[in-house]
């Protein structure tokens, strides 16, 4: 997938100057929009998220020193370049261009190539930045997956007991943001079963045709429950519960021959969501954890 030019957005009540500017960037590959005065320019911002603002200091109604502060306060404002363009060119205008929150300062008449320079340098700048953070964030959730790990383990293994297994799914329930995480016994399970998920379907077990893949080892996942080929009256029963995706895994004893299945783990959200491989392999443990405590 092809991802767009960066968006710039231009702020200036000057409409030569505004022409000028959206000719320049657009001829360096840029989408451009504009606005004429620093409010508009914060709803412009607000609308459009763009990547990068070229923001006049000197203006109407609000000035660019303003519309700048205003925008860093707004979500995502911290992450977003802006390039203050003014005639000003006196230290203090300079200080208080840099003092609320511009990247980046530059004066009038405009140096094109100079200005060009200092956008790619900016769109540069921020695409590093947001790699780092995305990385960072990876390695949060990681670091939080493992030590997760290794607190199921000590709980549902060594524990002694299993008095910790509805703790256990209630941190698979919130790492995984789903609507509801469920041991759910082989007896609920199988037509002679007399109960069933307390937070899905009456008895019985309303996706039998899970059952091959499941006993399979296999992790059933499905994104959104319309287009699963299910009867209609399970469909209803779906719509009925608000249950939109389903997440499947089989807690299997292999050293047990007879009874092999013991039962499934089952997450449940009532919104289709792409199951990400993430979500499929920590539900894939924590069946296999479940299957050994």
């Amino acid at each position: 997938m092809v991802s767009e030019p960066p968006l710039v957005l231009v702020v200036d009540d000057d409409r030569s100057i505004r022409t000028l500017l959206r000719v320049a960037m657009e001829e360096e590959g840029y989408r451009v929009t504009d606005a004429t005065n620093g409010e508009q320019g914060l709803k412009e911002f607000i609308r459009k998220q763009p990547d990068l603002v070229l923001l006049d200091g000197v203006m109407p109604v609000l000035d660019g020193f303003a519309s700048c502060r205003q925008m860093r306060q707004l979500p995502h404002g911290t992450d977003i370049p802006i390039l203050m363009i003014t005639v000003l060119d006196d230290t203090e205008s300079v200080d208080q261009a840099f003092d609320c929150g511009a990247t980046d300062y530059v004066t009038k008449p405009l140096h094109w190539a100079v200005l060009a320079q200092r956008v790619r340098r900016l769109l540069a700048n921020r695409s590093v930045n947001s790699r780092i953070s995305d990385l960072e964030a990876t390695l949060m959730r990681q670091m939080a997956r493992e030590q997760l790990w290794r607190q199921w383990l000590q709980r549902l293994v060594f524990g002694g007991e299993g008095k910790d297994i509805d703790l256990c799914l209630e941190e698979l329930k919130v790492f995984l943001e789903v609507d509801k995480v469920e041991f759910v016994p082989w007896n609920y399970l199988h037509p002679s079963g007399a109960n069933f998920l307390s937070f899905a379907f009456p008895h019985p077990w309303p996706l039998p045709e899970l059952l091959p893949e499941l006993q399979k080892s296999e992790v059933v996942a499905i994104p959104d429950i319309h287009t699963a080929p299910l009867p209609a009256e399970i469909l209803d029963r779906c719509q009925m519960l608000s249950i939109q995706a389903l997440l499947v895994a089989p807690v299997i004893h292999k050293q047990n021959t007879s009874a092999p299945m013991s039962g499934v783990l089952a997450a449940v959200h009532s919104q289709p969501r792409e199951w990400d491989p993430e979500a499929m392999d920590l539900v894939r443990q924590m069946a296999h954890l479940l299957a050994i405590a």
